[in-house]
């Protein structure tokens, strides 16, 4: 017989390439807003505070890159008044900003800006400008945690089109052949069951190895040459072929 050699079908492949593009799509996306873009965000509405209390006279364009991820809510409650601003600069760096007129240094953290009100090496009073609630820490730790989720799953998903790829199935002399798996002979094959096919696209195929009935499923989304294979099966066996005519 003419062997006939199969790959899945073009539809399992996209759908499997969209799950994954889907997946890993949407979670870049989500850890780009808790890592870079809700911090930006934030930073340009700090700029914006500062300039609306005076602290300077207009917003940088570009913004500075600022951003000092150890200046959190938490640290800030940490924060004893009066303190050295050595002390400050010991534990989180140096500002991104000082306003030596008005005797203001201020940190930019990615969720709220922490103005510092100096005298001389003295902190003498601190204030926590938190970001707004849809953009503050908490928001752009659930982004990230979202995000990171949504990665591991299109990474899984990853895998899933791999194997996909890889599907191979084969009706030669040696019988019907599906992945890495020994061939079914065609003495083996007892018959077809096709009761669910017209709603599934499936059907199964049975067979008797060592005195035991066993059976396997068929899926016309999985195989692409389905047809050709499902005939060729029925021609050499003499089964009645369940499939329908096909359209013309």
């Amino acid at each position: 017989m003419q062997p006939i050699h199969s790959q899945t079908t073009t539809e399992r492949k996209v759908r499997t390439a969209a799950f994954m593009i889907l997946f890993l799509g949407a979670g870049a996306w989500f850890l780009y807003d808790g890592l870079i873009g809700y911090p930006n965000q934030n930073l340009a509405a700090a700029f914006t505070a500062l300039q609306s209390e005076g602290i300077i006279d207009e917003v940088p364009d570009p913004l500075p890159d600022v951003i000092n991820r150890g200046v959190t809510a938490a640290y800030v409650r940490t924060l004893p008044a009066p303190i050295d601003i050595a002390s400050v600069r010991t534990a989180v760096g140096d500002p991104g900003l000082t306003a030596e007129d008005g005797g203001k240094v201020c940190y930019f953290g990615p969720g709220g800006l922490l103005i510092l009100t100096v005298d001389g090496a003295r902190v003498i009073d601190h204030r926590w400008v938190a970001a707004a609630h849809d953009h503050d820490e908490g928001e752009q730790r659930n982004q990230v945690y979202l995000g990171s989720a949504l990665v591991a799953l299109g990474l899984v998903w990853v895998f899933v089109l791999v194997r996909v790829l890889r599907t191979r199935v084969a009706l030669t002399d040696a019988g019907l052949t599906i992945g890495g798996a020994a061939p079914i002979p065609f003495d083996a094959m007892t018959g077809i069951r096709a009761e669910r096919y017209a709603k599934t696209g499936r059907l199964d195929l049975d067979y008797t190895i060592d005195g035991r009935a066993r059976s396997i499923r068929l899926d016309n989304y999985v195989i692409r040459e389905f047809r050709p294979i499902i005939t060729a099966i029925c021609e050499r066996k003499g089964f009645d072929n369940p499939l329908p005519p096909k359209p013309s």
